[in-house]
């Protein structure tokens, strides 16, 4: 395991921190909770083992299966809840001026200073 991956995934827990209401969850599954101690107060940590990853890989040790295993987890733990999955290398953008913005709103703000006067 790759200490980038880890730092990538805090990271991105943060970001999505910052625009969540109380009724939002973020949720890391992950084989080292330690790393993610710090998060505990504002995330649910789920510790699996490696023989659980090792079976999630499936017969075939496919690593990516684990992502989608880990989702019907939690998709399975909180069936009436929604589910954004959020990979490391994803994170939620803000605009100092304007707060959250969808992706049209970025492209317009990087292109062009005018979305500041809307």
């Amino acid at each position: 395991q790759k200490t980038e991956y880890h730092l990538q995934a805090y990271l991105s827990m943060l970001s999505f921190r910052r625009q969540t209401t109380p009724q939002d969850r973020i949720v890391m599954v992950t084989t080292t909770p330690e790393l993610y101690r710090h998060a505990s107060s504002w995330a649910d940590i789920v510790t699996i083992s490696d023989d659980e990853v090792s079976q999630w890989k499936g017969r075939h040790q496919y690593m990516f299966r684990v992502k989608t295993m880990a989702m019907r987890q939690q998709v399975e733990a909180h069936p009436d809840d929604h589910l954004l999955f959020v990979d490391t290398d994803t994170s939620m953008a803000t605009c100092s001026r304007c707060g959250p913005f969808s992706t049209e709103e970025r492209d317009s703000c990087i292109a062009t200073k005018d979305i500041h006067r809307r």
